[in-house]
């Protein structure tokens, strides 16, 4: 059902809702709309799908058309690494503010966002990270609203590399949360939706809650092998997209009336979906990089990480790619390097990398390096080396000893290779 759904949605993003004159999709009001996670979707699809080169031009003129609604998000596929580098920083700095202001008045809200916690540790400030284990003390699941609630049991779910604290914090939301949300539950028929008003008049199901939920209870029961809940999951998410249409457009919501449906009312678009069901690993993700550098460090790519390996003076990503096409990425909290040796090959930072087919650039004021190649292999690692620290120089001895001639520490210093240039224009 998930497959057949995104199947047709992959169609309606490719060909049948696209206008290539306007660069945008079909709307639900019969006017056509620019849609970055539409492009996003339609490319990341058509690279597993072996695709990606029919579609590529069609897909980066309509990103033409429409530069100012671009972000990060499509970076990946399409480059302007530096660009955006900056555009994620300024967003990410004006949402850890936010979520610092969130977290001092204990509000619920930011658990709303199913990857609250991932981003924290990947991209969040070392304040507000360092705020939520306090945050998550505060967390009384049963007094939350439905959607705080599904946020909640899809962080406590995620399995990014994190302290033991915060770990063991979400591990115990995961039951409690997966409870109450059972006690939301209205069946119609064979179907299963979210409704926190079961039973009552005019209630409404919201589809795309619903579907979230679903995802969350199937996650949970395979985790802790509860089939039956793994099973209510996934009857609940084949229950909202049962409800497409020819576009894969669904309902926003449901009016339903005791155990009936009474309307549909609004538009769910495939591209709002998408997100929440998707498993394709051509998606642009953000990989942790907590275990190897620290919060703060990640990789985001479409390219799939197999290992990360960190020692004292070096940093060795392997990565599986599709050969002979582009691939963009991005690695943060990265710290000022000597030598980077690019799939094999020792490469120089270079502002203008992008003008080349392989090539990187690295900017030292957020610590973030940005990749552009083109490979034939179908795996290829990244190796970073670091400088070493000398080790300590001895104290001189006491006047009159009889230590001998005093060695130059000097002589041992070793000049240290740069590792890019920093951006002055």
């Amino acid at each position: 059902s998930v497959n057949t759904y995104i199947g047709t949605a992959y169609q309606g993003w490719r060909s049948g809702r696209f206008n290539a004159e306007q660069g945008g999709w079909l709307q639900p009001d019969g006017s056509y709309a620019f849609n970055e996670i539409s492009l996003t979707a339609a490319l990341a699809e058509a690279w597993t799908r072996n695709e990606y080169n029919s579609i590529f031009e069609s897909m980066r003129a309509a990103a033409d058309l429409h530069p100012q609604q671009l972000s990060y998000l499509s970076s990946p596929f399409l480059g302007n690494l530096r660009a955006q580098r900056a555009n994620m920083q300024s967003a990410d700095q004006a949402r850890s503010t936010e979520l610092i202001r969130s977290f001092s008045r204990r509000a619920t809200t930011p658990l709303e966002d199913p990857e609250l916690i991932h981003w924290i540790i990947t991209r969040g400030s070392s304040t507000v990270f360092q705020q939520l284990p306090a945050y998550l003390q505060s967390i009384q699941p049963n007094a939350l609203e439905p959607a705080q609630l599904i946020g909640l049991l899809e962080n406590s779910l995620d399995d990014t590399p994190m302290p033991a604290e915060i770990r063991a914090a979400l591990d115990a939301f995961q039951r409690p949360a997966a409870q109450l949300l059972l006690t939301k539950l209205q069946k119609i028929d064979s179907s299963i939706y979210l409704n926190p008003n079961a039973g009552s008049e005019n209630a409404t199901a919201d589809m795309l809650l619903s579907i979230r939920a679903g995802q969350g209870l199937r996650e949970y029961g395979l985790k802790n092998g509860n089939a039956q809940l793994a099973g209510i999951g996934r009857t609940m998410v084949r229950s909202v997209l049962s409800l497409q249409d020819a576009n894969g457009f669904l309902p926003q919501s449901l009016r339903l009336n005791g155990n009936s449906i009474a309307a549909r009312e609004g538009t769910l678009l495939p591209e709002t979906v998408y997100p929440f069901i998707q498993q394709n690993p051509a998606w642009p993700r953000v990989y942790s990089l907590f275990d190897q550098l620290g919060q703060g460090s990640y990789v985001f790519s479409t390219a799939p990480i197999i290992s990360a390996e960190k020692s004292e003076n070096e940093l060795r990503l392997s990565f599986t790619n599709v050969r002979n096409r582009t691939h963009y990425l991005y690695i943060g909290g990265l710290p000022k390097y000597q030598i980077l040796h690019l799939f094999g090959y020792q490469w120089p930072a270079d502002p203008n990398f992008e003008n080349y087919s392989r090539g990187t650039y690295y900017d030292q004021a957020s610590n973030t390096a940005l990749i552009k190649f083109f490979e034939s292999s179908t795996t290829g690692q990244i190796r970073y080396e670091f400088a070493v620290a000398a080790p300590a120089t001895p104290a001189a001895p006491a006047q009159g000893s009889a230590a001998g001639t005093e060695a130059n520490p000097a002589e041992n210093v070793q000049p240290e290779t740069q590792a890019g240039q920093d951006d002055q224009s």
